[in-house]
């Protein structure tokens, strides 16, 4: 739906007022991110349902529109504690283009890990696995069917499954592998700095499978 948002923008060549009524919009519409889209210009200004920024506010400094402005997909940025919401969230943000290709800014959201982790948590393996993810910039599990779990290090989770993951992660190593008890692969989620880990106990068949060419 972001991209959806995002180039219903650009294929009106909306005008600022226009803009500004759309991003409104957005609100409410899909609950991973709440509070809608918002945009930044490269004029440095921004439009966004409810946050008013300071007079020292520099939406070109910030890590979202750097990675936006990079690229023409959305992609998963910095994950971060948000204080209103209690909530850790992550920036996802895409260059903003005019009708005519020009560049015009960044189009963002700030995407619940709430939401994820309810993606994760359905996901059953066998009697006892499951699947978490970790954003690997920060060494942070994102997403887990254990609330308690979502915002530590992974590197720091008391679990030797969990120590044994993030030594993977650190050394570049993807692809099946067994620990213990377990299976666990290793993936790279496309267009993030995100890792999926799916673990399943070793006498399962399922990640086996995933693991054969």
């Amino acid at each position: 739906m972001l991209e959806t948002q995002r180039d219903t923008i650009e294929y009106g060549d909306m005008d600022i007022p226009e803009m500004e009524a759309y991003i409104k919009h957005t609100v409410d519409q899909n609950e991973a991110y709440p509070a809608g889209l918002y945009v930044a210009l490269t004029d440095g200004s921004l439009y966004h349902a409810s946050f008013v920024p300071g007079p020292d506010f520099d939406a070109a400094s910030k890590s979202w529109y750097q990675d936006g402005i990079a690229s023409e997909k959305f992609i998963l940025g910095d994950v971060y504690f948000d204080e209103d919401s209690q909530s850790y969230v992550v920036g996802a943000s895409g260059r903003l283009k005019s009708a005519d290709g020009a560049v015009r800014g960044v189009a963002a959201a700030d995407v619940y890990l709430d939401s994820i982790s309810q993606i994760a948590s359905k996901v059953q393996l066998e009697e006892s696995g499951g699947i978490f993810l970790v954003d690997k910039r920060t060494d942070t599990i994102i997403g887990h069917r254990d609330p308690e779990v979502v915002g530590q290090k992974l590197s720091e989770a008391q679990d030797s499954m969990y120590a044994y993951t993030a030594q993977q992660i650190d050394n570049g190593k993807t692809g099946l592998s067994q620990f213990e008890g377990s299976y666990i692969q290793v993936a790279q989620v496309p267009d993030s700095d995100w890792i999926a880990v799916a673990y399943v106990s070793r006498g399962g068949e399922v990640l086996a499978e995933l693991g054969s060419p």
